[in-house]
C-alpha cells in the first residue's frame, strides 16, 4: 500500500475571493493526485478597520495556529503569503519563512533567497499594473490617478504600489501628498476612499490594490452620486466574481488564483518526489471593462449577422454570444466555467436546429445535468441570465429569419431556466445561511448549563457538528490554556490532546487523563478517522487572548464561513469548562476554609468548659435576636453562683470547675434549645429568651431554684449548689442597647444575693 502524502497549507483569511479560488485550485489538484491537505487558517475577516496596536495584536494571537505546523507530519508545505495578515514589516515575512528551512516548501507570491527544498511561485504583478496604469494615462488621458495599496510591506501590495509609482514617474505625472494611501485589502477602506475624493481636487481615477476594496469604493461613490467609469475611473486587481457582479463591470487584472493553487500543489508533489523546481512566474492579464471609462456596449444586436443558411446563421450568432459571455464573465484559469458557458450556448444552438423546439422542462433538466459547475458559479449564472435578457430585449422588433426566431425562443427558455435555477439556489442559500446562523447561536447554548463531565460535553459538541454537514471533526486541546504570546512562538505548541472526534455517525470523547497525545513523534496525520485523502482545515479555539486548542474539520466550501465562528464558540465552551473546573477547586477550598472558620468561630464564641456561648458569642447572638424579633417581649436573666470562692478554697479548683459545669447543665435544663445561654465570667451566666408571660420572671426563678434543689438532693458533693438570679424584661426594638439590659438584670441579682444564706456545706447525718 502506497504511503499517503500530506501537504500542509499555511493560509490566512479564507473569506476573501482570492483565498476561495486559491483553495479551489489546491483542492482540485489534491483530489486528482490523492493528496491529503491540512489548511492552517489564521485570523479571519474582521468586522471593522484595524487601526490600533491592540487590534493588530489580536491578529497575531490568531496566527499562533501556525506554531502547530510541525505537529501535522506533512511531507511538504505551501505558504500563501498573499493571504496572511498580522505582518507589519518585510523582516517579519522573512523571519516567518525561516521556520520552514530544511523542509520542502512552496512559497506563493513572496520573493526570497533560494534555499534547499524551496520552490517559489510569483505572479507578474508589476508589468500588469504598469500596463493598466498606462491604459488610464495614454488611452483615457487621465493625469490625476490615485492608488490604494495594501498594508505597508505586504508582498503583493508593495510590488503593485511600486509599479504605479514607476509608471506615474515614467509619464512625468506627480504623485502629490495623499494620492497614495494604504488600506488593509479588506472592505474597510471607506475612510481612505472618502479622503481621496475630498483631498484631491479633480481626481480622475482610483486604482485599488485588489477587487475586495473595489466594492467599498463603488459604495462610497454611489453615496456621493458618482458613477464609476462615467464620473471617475475605478480599477482593481484579481478578477474574481466580484468584478463581474459589480455595475458597471470592473476593469481589473486577473492573476489566475485557481491555477496558482493547482500549480502550488503540483509543485509541492514534485518536491516530495525529489524534483527541483525553479522560480515560476505566472502571467497576469488586464481586462478592460466599463469601470475605467471604456465602452462595452454592443452597437447592434447579436442576431444581426451576415449568413448563408440557417445552420450558418445559428453558428454565427451562437459564436458571437459565446464570445460576449466569455469576455464578460469567464475567469482566467477556470476551464470548467468556460466549458459551462460553451455547453449552455451549444444547448441553445442545438435546440434552435431542432425545428420542434424544446420545452422549458427540457432546459431545466439540461441545467440540472450541469450539476456542480452550476453550483460553483452560481453568482455568475445570475449575471449571464441578465446579459441574455439584455440581448433578447435588444433583438425585439428585429425582422428575423426562422432560424433566428428559433434561436431567440431557445435563448428565452435557457434564460428562464437560469432565473429559475437562481431562485431555487437563492432559497437554498438563504435556508443554509439561516440554519447556520441559528446553529452558531445555539451550538453551545445548553452545553454550558449542564454539570456533565468535560468529555461528555465535548462528545456532544462534536456530534452536533454533523447537523451542518460536517462528517469529520477533531477537537484538540492544549495541555494547559495558553495566553497568546506577544513575543512569537507559543510556549505550549509541542503537543495537543485529542478531546473528541466525530467520524460520520461515530462520536468519541476522552476524559482528560486518557486523552491521546499528538506531537512530533505522533503527528496529526495519525488522528483516528483520517484515511489520507481528506481536505482538512484548522482554526484556533480562542476565548479572548487565551488559546484552548485547535478545531480540525473538513474544508467544505458551504461550511467554511461558519467554521471560524464554531471555533470561537468552542473557545467559549472551553473557557466555561475551565472556569467550572477552577470553580470546583475554589469551592472545595471554600468548604475547607468554611470548616476551619467554623472551628475558629466556635472557639472564639463558645465557652469550652460549659459548651455555651461566651461573652463575645452572647453579644453577637443577642443583637441578632433583637433585630429579628422587633416588637416582641423578651427577658434577660443574670445568674451568679453562690459561694464559688468558698467551694474553691475548701475543696479545690477542680471541685469549683465541677460546680460551674453542673450549674451550666441546670440552667440549660431550665430553658429551650432556641434560648441563649452564656457564661460571661468565672461564676456568672446570662440567659436571653422570648416570652409573652408578664409573670415569667417569677416562674423562671422558681424553676431554677427547684432544679438546684433537686441537684443538691441527689448529688454526692459535699456542698450545696445555688445561684442568685436577677431577671428583667424588655421589648426588642431598633436602637436597643444590650449592655443596659444586662446592667438592669445585674442590679436585681445583687439585691437578691444580699438575702442569700452563706452556708454552703451540707449537714452530715449522725
Amino acid at each position: 500500500m502506497a504511503k499517503k502524502r500530506t501537504i500542509c497549507v499555511i493560509i490566512g483569511d479564507i473569506s476573501y475571493d482570492y483565498t476561495d479560488e486559491l483553495m479551489q485550485g489546491m483542492n482540485e489538484a489534491a483530489r486528482q493526485q490523492g493528496i491529503e491537505l491540512f489548511y492552517m487558517s489564521g485570523k479571519q475577516k474582521h468586522t471593522a478597520s484595524i487601526d490600533s496596536a491592540e487590534e493588530r495584536e489580536v491578529v497575531r494571537y490568531y496566527n499562533n495556529i501556525y506554531d502547530y505546523t510541525d505537529l501535522v507530519g506533512a511531507d511538504a508545505f505551501i505558504i500563501s503569503f498573499g493571504s496572511l495578515s498580522g505582518f507589519t514589516e518585510e523582516k517579519q515575512y522573512h523571519d516567518f519563512l525561516r521556520r520552514f528551512n530544511g523542509k520542502k516548501h512552496v512559497v506563493l507570491h513572496q520573493e526570497d533567497a533560494e534555499a534547499p527544498g524551496r520552490a517559489v511561485i510569483l505572479s507578474d504583478n508589476y508589468n500588469s499594473v504598469c500596463q493598466l496604469a498606462e491604459h488610464l494615462i495614454i488611452d483615457h488621458g487621465y493625469r490625476k490617478i490615485a492608488f490604494v495599496s495594501g498594508p505597508e510591506s505586504h508582498p503583493d501590495g508593495s510590488v503593485r504600489e511600486r509599479a504605479y509609482l514607476d509608471t506615474m514617474e515614467k509619464h512625468s505625472l506627480t504623485v502629490s501628498d495623499g494620492m497614495l494611501c494604504h488600506g488593509d485589502l479588506s472592505g474597510f477602506v471607506s475612510a481612505e476612499v472618502n479622503r481621496l475624493l475630498d483631498d484631491i481636487p479633480g481626481l480622475e481615477a482610483i486604482m485599488l490594490c485588489n477587487d475586495e476594496m473595489v466594492r467599498t469604493a463603488y459604495r462610497v461613490l454611489s453615496e456621493r452620486g458618482l458613477k464609476p467609469g462615467r464620473d471617475i475611473a475605478v480599477t482593481g486587481f484579481d478578477d474574481f466574481t466580484t468584478g463581474r457582479t459589480l455595475s458597471p463591470p470592473l476593469t481589473t487584472i486577473s492573476q489566475q488564483a485557481m491555477q496558482a493553487g493547482h500549480l502550488a500543489v503540483m509543485t509541492a508533489i514534485g518536491l516530495i518526489e525529489g524534483k527541483a523546481s525553479p522560480v515560476t512566474r505566472m502571467k497576469t492579464k488586464v481586462h478592460l471593462r466599463e469601470s475605467c471609462g471604456c465602452s462595452m456596449k454592443v452597437e447592434r444586436s447579436i442576431f444581426q449577422v451576415e449568413y448563408q443558411n440557417d445552420e450558418d446563421y445559428i453558428n454565427r450568432v451562437a459564436g458571437n454570444l459565446r464570445d460576449d459571455l466569455t469576455q464578460l464573465y469567464a475567469l482566467d484559469g477556470h476551464a470548467s466555467l468556460l466549458g459551462l458557458i460553451d455547453r449552455v450556448i451549444s444547448h441553445a444552438a442545438q435546440t434552435a436546429r431542432n425545428r420542434q423546439g424544446n420545452s422549458p422542462d427540457d432546459d431545466g433538466e439540461f441545467l440540472t445535468r450541469l450539476g456542480s459547475d452550476m453550483d460553483q458559479y452560481s453568482a455568475i449564472i445570475a449575471q449571464i441570465a441578465v446579459r441574455l435578457q439584455n440581448h433578447l430585449l435588444q433583438a425585439a422588433g428585429i425582422n428575423m429569419c426562422s432560424a433566428g426566431l428559433r434561436l431567440n425562443q431557445a435563448l428565452m427558455g435557457i434564460q428562464g431556466a437560469l432565473y429559475a435555477y437562481e431562485v431555487q439556489n437563492s432559497v437554498q442559500r438563504y435556508n443554509r445561511i439561516r440554519m447556520q446562523a441559528w446553529f452558531a447561536q445555539e451550538f453551545i447554548r445548553d452545553l454550558v448549563i449542564t454539570d456533565d463531565e468535560e468529555d461528555t460535553v465535548f462528545r456532544r459538541a462534536a456530534d452536533r457538528l454533523r447537523h451542518i454537514g460536517l462528517e469529520k471533526v477533531h477537537i484538540l486541546l492544549l495541555p494547559e490554556p495558553q495566553r497568546a504570546s506577544r513575543q512569537g512562538d507559543s510556549d505550549n505548541s509541542d503537543r495537543l490532546l485529542l478531546a473528541a472526534y466525530q467520524d460520520g455517525e461515530i462520536s468519541i470523547a476522552f476524559p482528560r487523563s486518557r486523552m491521546p497525545v499528538f506531537g512530533s513523534e505522533s503527528p496529526l496525520i495519525g488522528l483516528p478517522g483520517l484515511r489520507g485523502e481528506e481536505l482538512l482545515i484548522t482554526f484556533g479555539i480562542f476565548s479572548g487572548d487565551v488559546q484552548y486548542g485547535v478545531l480540525l474539520c473538513e474544508a467544505d466550501r458551504e461550511t467554511l464561513p461558519i467554521l471560524h465562528i464554531i471555533g470561537l464558540q468552542l473557545g467559549i465552551l472551553a473557557n466555561f469548562l475551565d472556569l467550572k473546573s477552577k470553580e470546583r477547586i475554589v469551592l472545595s477550598e471554600l468548604d475547607n476554609t468554611r470548616e476551619r472558620i467554623e472551628v475558629l468561630s466556635f472557639l472564639s464564641e463558645y465557652d469550652p468548659m460549659c459548651n455555651v456561648y461566651n461573652r463575645r458569642g452572647f453579644i453577637e447572638q443577642a443583637i441578632h435576636l433583637n433585630r429579628k424579633n422587633e416588637g416582641k417581649r423578651a427577658f434577660c436573666a443574670f445568674l451568679d453562683l453562690d459561694n464559688l470562692k468558698s467551694i474553691n478554697d475548701s475543696f479545690g479548683h477542680t471541685a469549683g470547675d465541677e460546680a460551674i459545669v453542673s450549674a451550666s447543665a441546670i440552667i440549660k435544663r431550665a430553658v429551650r434549645n432556641k434560648d441563649l445561654v452564656a457564661r460571661v465570667g468565672g461564676d456568672e451566666f446570662i440567659v436571653l429568651l422570648l416570652a409573652d408571660d408578664p409573670g415569667f420572671a417569677a416562674s423562671f426563678t422558681a424553676r431554677l431554684n427547684t432544679l438546684f434543689d433537686q441537684y443538691n438532693r441527689t448529688s454526692d458533693k459535699p456542698y450545696n449548689l445555688s445561684a442568685s438570679i436577677g431577671v428583667t424584661d424588655f421589648i426588642c426594638q431598633q436602637g436597643l442597647v444590650i449592655s443596659k439590659v444586662i446592667d438592669q438584670a445585674d442590679k436585681i441579682l445583687y439585691a437578691e444575693k444580699a438575702k442569700k444564706n452563706r452556708n454552703y456545706r451540707k449537714i452530715e447525718p449522725n
